[in-house]
């Protein structure tokens, strides 16, 4: 809620919905996932969203405002599962059979990390990345400059080596396309996109067509 560029941006209305909500309604729909929680921060400004959280029954976790990754390593250490997946809240048309994609991969194998940004061929704002808990506990330890705490995984793609990561390809390049919501500008074209095609904004795919037709084309 903090944000310079947009404050307050989680509990803005997207068409019908607020941007958070829109962000666990579609993962919601995910295969896979037996959890959903909200890492926001302690500070107050986070409170509306927590309150929010509580009143529409989303679990929510409060920890530190700039070590994001210890936000990750609380909750995975509380809930003790194998694998935990990163979805940033800015991503409110974030394609749920995309992240049960990524979900069966890393079920498949036997990575630490398996992600679609190592190198980014899906639009902005469908970034997934699907963490080891236990290599996460571990490498935490590691982490040593402020990108290695806010970003959470940078750390695994300045040591890639050292790290047994899955990059899934969209078999296109569609990162000129911007699905994510950080500035004024990406939260109007967002609202435009989602008035003009509501309910439809599930596929990524569709989504950066569109994106592409009512923006790119222009």
């Amino acid at each position: 809620m903090s944000s310079k560029r947009l404050p307050g941006k989680m509990l803005k209305m997207l068409g019908n919905m607020t941007i958070i909500d829109r962000v666990y309604s579609n993962l919601k729909k995910t295969e896979g996932v037996s959890k959903i929680i909200v890492a926001t921060s302690e500070d107050e400004t986070d409170l509306p969203l927590v309150n929010h959280c509580y009143k529409n029954k989303i679990t929510c976790f409060r920890g530190s405002l700039q070590d994001v990754a210890s936000r990750f390593l609380h909750i995975s250490q509380a809930e003790n599962e194998a694998a935990f997946v990163r979805i940033s809240g800015d991503s409110p048309i974030i394609d749920p059979k995309l992240v049960g994609q990524l979900i069966r991969k890393f079920e498949e194998g036997c990575f630490d990390l398996v992600t679609n940004v190592h190198e980014r061929t899906y639009p902005k704002g469908q970034s997934v990345e699907v963490f080891s808990s236990k290599i996460f506990n571990k490498s935490y330890q590691l982490f040593k400059t402020p990108d290695h705490f806010e970003h959470v995984s940078s750390y695994y793609y300045e040591n890639a080596d050292a790290f047994n990561i899955k990059n899934i390809r969209s078999g296109g390049n569609y990162n000129d396309i911007n699905l994510s919501i950080d500035t004024p500008e990406d939260y109007k074209r967002l609202e435009l996109l989602a008035v003009e095609y509501g309910e439809s904004l599930y596929n990524w795919r569709d989504s950066a067509n569109k994106y592409s037709e009512l923006f790119l084309n222009a």
